[in-house]
């Protein structure tokens, strides 16, 4: 057919890369840190997105649906969601994931036999 190409299909992905338990700690503190310079970038953004936001009383019938949110506010709403929330959730994992020991996880699971959880 005129205009028709064979498909090629794309390469296999390399084998993934083996890691030890201490580096693997290493980079998800590393990734930790950079999100919470996200999260400070994010800051920066929204405080000057706060300076756009309308004045009262309008900015409450906004923020209640009253009426139609303006960009800045509905910006302003999910930075302030992403930082303070989603991206706090990631760092406070990573930094867990990054200081566990097994020390650690055989205190909370015989902590855990001993409540009666299972």
């Amino acid at each position: 057919m005129p205009g028709c190409h064979e498909f090629t299909p794309p390469p296999s992905p390399p084998s993934p890369r083996r890691w030890t338990v201490p580096e693997a700690q290493a980079v998800l503190g590393e990734l930790a840190f950079q999100c919470l310079a996200m999260v400070d970038s994010l800051n920066r953004i929204n405080a000057g997105l706060l300076l756009l936001l309308p004045p009262e009383p309008e900015l409450t019938d906004m923020l209640e649906d009253h009426i139609c949110p303006s960009l800045a506010v509905d910006i302003s709403g999910c930075i302030e969601c992403i930082a303070n929330d989603s991206l706090l959730q990631v760092v406070e994992a990573l930094q867990r994931a990054a200081d566990v020991s097994a020390e650690r996880l055989e205190q909370d699971f015989l902590a855990r036999k001993r409540g009666g959880s299972r």
